[in-house]
Order: C-alpha cells, then structure tokens, then sequence
C-alpha cells in the first residue's frame, strides 16, 4: 500500500508538490487509505451536498496541505472543473458549482504571519471583506475569489457569502502571530453566537476551526519547535504538553465547531517530511503526501455533508 502502484493519488495532480511527493518514503499513503478518505470524498460528492457551496480554507502552509489533500482527492474522482495554477492564492471548481479556495488573508485579513502577506500581493479591503467588523456591523460576509494569469495572481473578484457556504480556520503554527490569530477567530465567532442569539444573523457561513496539526520536533515532549542538529522528527510527543492543543482545548473545544482533534495524530510523527536536505532543514511541521492532511480533508468534507 505504500508503493507508488498503491497511492491514492500521484503527480497527477496538478497540487501535489515534489517536495510532499514522499510517501513511499515515509509509508504515510497507509494512514490515508485506512481511513478511508478517498471513500469519503466520494460519498461526500455523490451526495450532493457540496453542491452550489463555496468552501474557503483560510491558514498558513498546513491549511494549504489540507487544501492539496481535497484537491487531489477529489481530483481522483474526476470531480474537477479546474484550478488557478497559483501558488498562496488557490483555487479549484468542482463539477456542481462547487469552489473551493485557500487563502492566507481572507477576512479582512483575519489572520496574520511572520512572512506577511504572499509574495507581496495585499488584497483589497471591500464592503464584508473584513468579517470581524461585517459581524459587528450584522452585514454579509464577502471573500475574494483569486484568479491567476500566466502563472502570476490578478485581481480576482468579490463574492458574497451565503448561509450554504462554509469557512475552515487554521490559528497558524507560527508563534509570532498565533496569539493574536486565536483571540480575532474567538471575537469573530462570539460575535456570530450574539448575533444569532438575537436574531440578527444576515445569512453568514459557518465558520469552523481545524485544529493545528500536532508538530513532532525532538528535544521536546509536546513536538514544539526547538534548535536542534537532529535529522528526524519524533514518532510520538504528548498532547498534554502541546501547548497549541492545550491552548484550543480552552479557546475553543465545547463552544465552536472543531475538526482536526483526537485522530492519533500525536503518534503520527514519522509521516513528516522529515530531514529536507533542499533546504537544509529538519521539518516536523509539513507531512508528506498522501497522508496525515488527507485525514482532515476527510473531516471537512464530512462536516460540509452534516451542515448541508
């Protein structure tokens, strides 16, 4: 199951970057398979109830790996209406006016990281696309859809949310913004629980958050980031002692709805890309593909079945 005959999908896809291209390396193809994702993205398409739905991935480089994971699964079922051919400001259609985009600054931007925004581009700043204040104003909730020409990001064009359509959040791994990030996701999503309680939700998406991937760093026993001139990650680390796990049990679990959590990923630690001798580096944070990301694309799409 882990040699290239057996992956659930291969270079094929057009999102499948050679540098997460590694899983008959690192035997990651497994974990997908035996949670049956490529299954559940096709029920979840057959059912219909991705149907007329814009699906926003908003987060850094791992939200982006959940996205190449729904995008070459659901490219596996021949699904597919196309893509942007951008890198940092994705998208893809599928057959039942279904769009599906990642980006790192929607809402307004709603989150923030250490390298800014990508490769320069800002967006700009309409009515509803800040959705922070859209909420305290009780207007709609607008996102740019982005559109790419020879390879370069344009301008794209501004849609209005609907109540059909769903937003999947991701606080960032990067330390420098991530408190931040955490408390403007808490104040959008108490604003929409005040909202509503009162009546006085315009027809806003639902608004979900996927929980931050365990990292499995040696040298620590919650697999946080550390120096190290170690060449490989930790199998195993403790959730107990992840400070980012700890920290969305208490923003966010039992008040908000959460997707990403208690899958065994802690143990996963030898699905990471592992020693990247291109950059010199040791990365515990990405994952090689297909694998660990395909469990939360197997997640939202079951989330997008129940709320539709």
């Amino acid at each position: 199951r882990d040699t290239p005959e057996h992956k659930l999908y291969d270079r094929s896809c057009p999102l499948l970057r050679p540098r997460d291209d590694r899983s008959t390396e690192t035997g990651s193809n497994r974990v997908s398979t035996d949670a049956g994702t490529l299954p559940a993205v096709e029920a979840a398409l057959e059912s219909g109830r991705l149907r007329n739905r814009k699906v926003i991935l908003v987060g850094d480089s791992i939200m982006a790996q959940t996205y190449f994971s729904l995008g070459c699964l659901t490219h596996k079922t021949n699904a597919w209406n196309g893509h942007n051919g951008l890198t940092h400001l994705y998208r893809f259609t599928l057959v039942g006016n279904t769009d599906v985009v990642h980006s790192t600054f929607a809402g307004g931007p709603l989150l923030g990281y250490n390298s800014g925004f990508a490769n320069g581009y800002r967006p700009d700043q309409k009515d509803g696309s800040s959705w922070i204040s859209s909420c305290e104003a009780r207007l709609p909730y607008a996102v740019e859809i982005p559109v790419g020409l020879n390879g370069k990001a344009v301008r794209g064009f501004f849609v209005t949310m609907t109540e059909r359509d769903a937003i999947y959040v991701h606080a960032t791994i990067h330390n420098e913004m991530r408190w931040q990030n955490v408390r403007n996701i808490v104040t959008l999503l108490e604003c929409m629980e005040s909202a509503r309680a009162q009546g006085e939700d315009p027809g806003w998406p639902r608004v979900v958050v996927v929980s931050t991937l365990h990292q499995h760093f040696p040298n620590h026993e919650g697999g946080t980031f550390t120096p190290t001139g170690d060449q490989s990650c930790q199998s195993e680390i403790d959730p107990g002692a992840d400070s980012y796990y700890q920290e969305e049990e208490k923003a966010f679990v039992g008040r908000y709805p959460v997707i990403g959590r208690d899958l065994g990923i802690e143990r996963m630690g030898q699905f990471h890309i592992g020693w990247d001798e291109r950059n010199r580096k040791l990365d515990c944070s990405h994952w090689t593909l297909p694998g660990v990301p395909d469990l939360i694309a197997k997640e939202i799409v079951n989330d997008l079945v129940a709320s539709g």
